[in-house]
């Protein structure tokens, strides 16, 4: 305790009890930083939908959390195989944010078959494991993007945004 700066102590008296101290140095900060340049609310995607195919229901509201404020439409799959159908029937998808570990069918094969059928919509996976081979492997199935959680909420952003982008001067 008392190398950081503080101190501890105890009166006691027989028959009557004890009372313990202790003591804490506080050093207020001067004004916490915030980076006030970046908005959520600066992406307008109201034309747009996205398909989070996503099982751990924690992990859907963090990215549904991210998003939400884009006035993006948002469309959940708990699982590979519903991510499949769900893209066969609706073909407003715009883009999917692919989990990779899932359960009836992880994310690498369902974006095989999704990009069996719609070659052009963006799959961008997502996943815990953090190493090289699961961004190649993400590739290899056909991802156009790969990225690991924990997920930055801003660089999502910035990221979808640039599809959306790339999905503008394509059309043109």
């Amino acid at each position: 305790m008392e190398l950081l700066g503080g101190a501890i102590w105890v009166e006691s008296e027989i028959g009557k009890g004890s009372v313990f101290y202790f003591a804490l140095p506080y050093k207020p900060i001067d004004k916490p930083t915030v980076d006030k340049s970046f908005k959520a609310s600066r992406y307008d995607w109201k034309d747009k939908t996205i398909l989070i195919a996503e099982d751990e229901n924690s992990n859907f509201e963090l990215l549904k959390a991210s998003i939400i404020r884009t006035k993006v439409k948002i469309i959940r799959a708990m699982n590979g195989e519903e991510a499949v159908e769900i893209t066969k029937e609706n073909s407003s998808v715009d883009l999917i944010l692919m989990d990779i570990r899932m359960p009836k069918m992880n994310g690498y094969e369902a974006t095989r078959k999704i990009k069996s059928f719609r070659k052009e919509l963006p799959i961008i996976s997502i996943t815990a494991y953090a190493m090289s081979e699961d961004e190649s492997k993400s590739l290899a199935a056909g991802c156009d993007m790969y990225i690991s959680k924990p997920i930055r909420p801003k660089n999502l952003l910035a990221l979808l945004d640039d599809f959306f982008k790339e999905e503008i001067t394509s059309e043109v």
